[in-house]
């Protein structure tokens, strides 16, 4: 009766003695360098992986511990870079007075123009009545800045003696004449109370390039005495992070035609083509399959240069082409003008890499392996590995830490594991139908020997 227990025990842990993964089951393996001590690690997968692994989406890579156990593991793009470009400069202005009773869009300001009615000089004029006239506002000269205007910050004489909240408008102008309006109701203050100060000397607006600002106050009081105003421009962009790498073209037989392998299993959305001589302009189309019994697809085309003016040079080398994972891919030059002359163009390619995030479960070293068309494949994101707490107690930076993979130890382990297996085995379809036909034979045994005991 043992014997019969610790059998069907075999029988059914079987399966899993089976496929538990180890790394006989992929073909390359790799260790990592961790730094920190948090429980998760992220590092990205290098150029060595992409070129390798079985799987464009990487479903066959795994993370093993110290242990030889598969830990977690999941996958994410590499995160957006923000760059913030912020530029400021002091500009020009000029009062602008009001008399009581006045309209406002009659403000003294004497603008000298040229014959082209170009604005060449300005001046403000006090009303000659000067008890009867107030500061209303200022016009800021922005014809030498060239660029859109984010913000003013504005600083005014005796700012420690007067308390004051003042709202004004802000419109703009190319020729002086015609004005408008781009802010509404925006406000300075200076208060002082009990050794306490409150100031906001700052008004976000958003202008496209133009030659001229105004600011007018919005109240009939006398306006504040400026001293200076500072205009910003910021200017934001956004890149994510990619590779480049060299490649190597062939000519066919073809003139004007060159054709290169790409063995990366990554998205690839831009080439860098320079031209072998200089004083060339020339038309490149670019076309990609997936195999040679696939039709070549259209991916992209542009106009490149390379030229020598007054010494310098200048070019234009990158085309943007549609994302893909194709392997082959051909340059088509255009031949009028004599296309690209003799030579060979210089190829690169870019390519995203993504990152590996995984869980420190288990003891150090942390290996990667991967390469095998006999694994199932996983594809995790890896943001459902990181827990959601609430009020953001634990961020990225105290969870996770950066890894490395350390290329230079990257070796081969079983290259057979990169080879499809011929047919798996269901151990749990057959091991099921075993224990079936198991329990009806003991059933059967049963009725038998009852049957018999029955009979006497």
């Amino acid at each position: 009766m043992k014997l019969k227990l610790t059998l069907l025990i075999l029988l059914f842990t079987l399966p899993k003695i089976i496929l538990a993964l180890s790394e006989q089951d992929f073909a390359y393996i790799a260790e990592t360098q961790i730094n920190g001590n948090t429980p998760y690690y992220e590092l990205e997968i290098p150029a060595v992986v992409y070129e390798s692994i079985s799987r464009p989406d990487l479903g066959d890579l795994r993370v093993l511990n110290g242990n030889g156990h598969v830990i977690p593991h999941g996958l994410r793009s590499t995160a957006i870079q923000r760059n913030k470009k912020t530029e400021t400069k002091n500009m020009p202005f000029y009062p602008l007075y009001q008399q009581t009773g006045q309209s406002i869009s009659n403000l003294h300001l004497n603008i000298k123009r040229n014959a082209q009615g170009e604005v060449i000089n300005i001046h403000s004029r006090l009303p000659s009545d000067e008890q009867n006239n107030r500061l209303a506002g200022y016009i800021i000269d922005l014809r030498e800045w060239k660029k859109s205007v984010n913000k003013l910050k504005i600083t005014w004489k005796n700012s420690d003696n007067a308390s004051f909240i003042r709202k004004l408008n802000v419109s703009k102008s190319s020729n002086l004449e015609y004005w408008r309006l781009i802010a509404s109701g925006k406000t300075l203050v200076n208060l002082s109370y009990q050794n306490h100060r409150l100031m906001e000397n700052t008004i976000n607006v958003y202008s496209a390039k133009t030659n001229y600002l105004q600011i007018l106050f919005q109240d009939q009081k006398p306006g504040l005495e400026i001293e200076s105003i500072e205009v910003t421009h910021t200017q934001s962009s956004t890149y994510k992070k990619q590779n480049w790498k060299n490649i190597s073209i062939h000519a066919t037989a073809t003139a004007g035609e060159y054709t290169f392998q790409n063995q990366l299993k990554s998205l690839s959305r831009q080439l860098e083509i320079k031209l072998p001589e200089n004083n060339t302009v020339v038309m490149v189309r670019v076309l990609s399959r997936t195999n040679a019994e696939q039709p070549w697809r259209y991916r992209g085309s542009t106009l490149l240069y390379r030229l020598s003016v007054n010494g310098t040079d200048i070019e234009k080398t990158k085309i943007n082409i549609s994302p893909n994972r194709d392997s082959q891919w051909l340059l088509r030059f255009d031949q009028q003008g004599g296309g690209i002359g003799s030579g060979t163009p210089e190829v690169k390619l870019a390519w995203y890499p993504q990152q590996l995030v995984f869980v420190a479960r288990g003891q150090a070293p942390y290996r990667v392996v991967w390469g095998s068309a006999q694994v199932k494949p996983v594809n995790i994101n890896a943001n459902q590995l990181l827990p959601h707490v609430p009020n953001n107690a634990i961020t990225d930076a105290n969870m996770i830490s950066t890894a490395l993979l350390l290329t230079d130890t990257t070796r081969t382990i079983n290259k057979q594991a990169l080879e499809p297996k011929a047919k798996e085995i269901n151990w749990r379809h057959w091991i099921l139908w075993i224990a079936l036909i198991s329990a009806a034979l003991m059933l059967i045994w049963m009725a038998v020997g009852l049957m018999k005991k029955m009979s006497e």
